[in-house]
């Protein structure tokens, strides 16, 4: 007995060491482009040299309206730590955050499941991982949805704390906790929202199953006062659930999951048809009975979101792993139990079979982790600039001739031009949409950037550019192209520049042309919110 306890210990460590360097190989290889992360410095940065949010948007050209960004607290944390550390740090913070993630919602899937971390099973840990990895927008730069995927499985363990400890004083601590921990979410991330939604299905089920509820109303009422601690009062609180409702089909992580095109999207899709499979399998073996209904609306209702948004899929990935790993684990032993009195192994055998497998699982992910980390070195992977997926010739070649004006680009570069050429350039609008622009004037973009509206330019009749930015597999550059009023001076191996031509010198400064950034120079700015 001692020796099996010995040896799941030692298994549990190593797991712990493989599972940190495996995620320390994703995060350093795997970092996709996060058009808004320039939003978030401009945001953090305000935040920190004024102590207040920028409401006011001071980057556009087009009609805005107050700034309501749900992530200036997630922005500011960002900011100092890209402000003190350099460009190195984008890929460590996301790794620790990541990793802390990870080994939370292990601890709560031990703590929900009666089960010790060590009796975990490894497969799940290490499928759980990939998947929640490649979940939604979680392998791409810190984002301030990571603050988010923190936060839940913390919020479910409160949640589960309570029902255990309900009959005694000491749930009335956790009562505390939920308001206080929503009090910071919802000033780190938008989706804080999906916190109420969760504990308000966690009560329905506990309705259901006939359990007393008054110390979830309790901490629910205290939850929603805190909706009124923000920098906008009730107004904050209207553009929230406004903004739960709103149309985004234009970006891609809006877009119903089925539709995505990448390989790690098609995972999910193989991830989400699975469980839910294996959850039906285990719900007709023990014939529906003892259901916790409030385990089963959160898995349903993420499940759900998932479809509906592949951005929403890490909500399901947190949730299921919590509340599916009886359900795994069910049937896991239900088979194995089939298989033995079939071919009749007895327990040394399978106990071998079992170290076997443990041994064989480990070398294969620790052979993946070292891949990663050999074929991406963090020095050379960090914003993974290799495809010039941001206009940095174009900002250099702007800042070095001292251009000026309204600029037309689309959205998702808004906030780079922005961070790189403040105060002389001003966008038409960036990735920050509803949050700042009438959703109007965003569908109007997209209409002229994909060549769908009749009237040819009609958006950018009414907000006349004195320069565009465009690439050639947008149908507005043949617009450019044949419009006499408008001058190409500068184009790379991806982006072109095209400049009203009354505005146009008779001769621009050359400059050397890169790939890659400067990491000595990446987040130089002219934005500056300090009092002079």
């Amino acid at each position: 007995m001692n020796q099996k306890y010995n040896y799941e210990k030692i298994k549990s460590i190593l797991l712990f060491i493989l599972m940190a360097v495996f995620i320390y190989g994703l995060s350093i290889n795997f970092n996709g482009v996060d058009y808004d992360f320039w939003a978030r410095l401009i945001q953090g940065k305000h935040v920190v040299q004024t102590g207040s949010v920028m409401y006011r948007d001071i980057l556009s050209y087009v009609p805005t309206h107050t700034w309501y960004d749900p992530e200036w607290l997630s922005s500011a944390i960002i900011y100092l730590i890209v402000n003190k550390f350099g460009l190195i740090s984008v890929t460590i913070t996301k790794f620790i955050f990541i990793l802390l993630i990870f080994f939370i919602t292990l601890f709560t899937t031990s703590y929900t499941n009666k089960k010790p971390i060590e009796k975990i099973n490894s497969e799940y840990f290490f499928i759980t991982m990939f998947v929640l990895f490649f979940s939604g927008s979680m392998g791409l730069l810190l984002r301030c949805q990571h603050f988010t995927y923190l936060i839940l499985p913390v919020w479910l363990y409160i949640l589960e704390k309570i029902s255990d400890n309900y009959d005694n004083k000491k749930s009335t601590i956790y009562l505390y906790l939920l308001p206080i921990l929503m009090l910071l979410w919802l000033n780190l991330h938008g989706a804080c929202i999906a916190g109420v939604g969760i504990a308000v299905l966690y009560v329905i089920g506990r309705i259901i199953n006939r359990k007393p509820i008054k110390k979830y109303i309790y901490a629910l009422f205290g939850t929603s006062l805190m909706f009124f601690i923000n920098p906008w009062g009730s107004q904050y609180i209207k553009f929230l659930f406004d903004s739960c409702f709103l149309d985004r089909h234009w970006i891609i992580e809006w877009q119903p999951t089925i539709v995505g095109e990448f390989l790690y999207i098609k995972l999910a899709i193989c991830y989400l048809i699975i469980t839910m499979i294996l959850y039906i399998l285990k719900l007709i073996i023990t014939r529906f009975k003892n259901i916790n209904y409030s385990k089963l609306f959160i898995i349903i209702v993420t499940y759900y979101l998932s479809w509906a948004h592949f951005k929403h899929m890490p909500l399901y990935v947190i949730c299921a792993s919590i509340y599916m790993y009886s359900d795994f684990e069910f049937l896991v032993l239900k088979l194995n139990e089939k298989i033995t009195k079939k071919i009749n192994i007895n327990k040394i055998y399978q106990r071998y079979i079992t170290i076997l497998k443990d041994i064989t699982v480990f070398l294969l992910v620790f052979s993946l982790a070292l891949y990663y980390i050999i074929l991406s070195p963090i020095k050379t992977s960090i914003l993974d600039p290799r495809k010039l997926v941001y206009p940095i010739n174009t900002a250099e070649f702007i800042k070095v001739n001292n251009i000026k004006g309204d600029m037309f680009l689309p959205y998702f570069y808004g906030s780079y031009m922005a961070y790189k050429t403040y105060p002389n350039i001003k966008i038409f609008m960036d990735g920050r949409q509803e949050q700042v622009y009438d959703y109007d004037i965003f569908d109007r973009e997209m209409y002229f950037m994909y060549g769908m509206d009749d009237n040819k330019g009609y958006i950018i009749d009414e907000y006349v550019p004195d320069l565009y930015l465009t690439e050639d597999e947008w149908d507005y550059s043949y617009y450019l192209k044949n419009n006499p009023d408008y001058k190409l001076i500068f184009k790379d191996a991806r982006y072109s520049l095209y400049i009203k031509k009354e505005l146009a010198k008779d001769e621009y400064k050359d400059i050397t042309y890169t790939n890659t950034f400067d990491k000595d120079t990446i987040f130089e700015t002219n934005l500056d919110f300090r009092k002079k």
